[in-house]
């Protein structure tokens, strides 16, 4: 499989495991960058057989995905070459999670750090969730 070149993600594949870690210093705020890159990377697994697992986690242990750039406010046009290629009723950031939702791959995010905002999405939608010791003892979550 050959996949995009992404400058926020980092990808291993291994034994049909994907692994993606974030790095969208400082704090991995979900920027257009991010966004974009995170839709692409999902849109070339999403037919890829040999791609059965896709675990996200962060480079900075502090923070998962800290929250949605919220600078857009001042930009309101900055996600129209993203949202072309979403649904027309959901913004990008809730297609984001509607795409990892539907993914046919397990998705599991690995919480080492805060997950606030567009963190969340991300968090709440993926299927299994495993949490370190520093978010409050750790705990696995799975939803069919």
């Amino acid at each position: 499989m050959s996949l995009p070149t992404f400058r926020r993600l980092r990808v291993a594949l291994e034994a049909g495991i994907a692994r993606v870690v974030i790095d969208n210093p400082p704090v991995n705020v979900l920027d257009v960058g991010l966004a974009t890159e995170l839709v692409g990377l999902l849109d070339a697994f999403r037919d890829d057989g040999s791609v059965r697992v896709i675990i996200f986690e962060s480079a900075n242990p502090e923070f998962f995905i800290a929250h949605v750039d919220m600078t857009l406010i001042d930009e309101p046009t900055a996600f129209e070459d993203l949202a072309q290629s979403l649904p027309p009723f959901a913004n990008p950031f809730q297609a984001i999670a509607m795409r990892l939702r539907d993914q046919p791959q397990l998705t599991i995010v690995k919480l080492t750090g805060k997950a606030r905002g567009g963190g969340g999405g991300v968090r709440g939608r993926s299927r299994s969730e495993l949490r370190g010791p520093r978010d409050r003892g750790g705990s696995v979550r799975w939803k069919p």
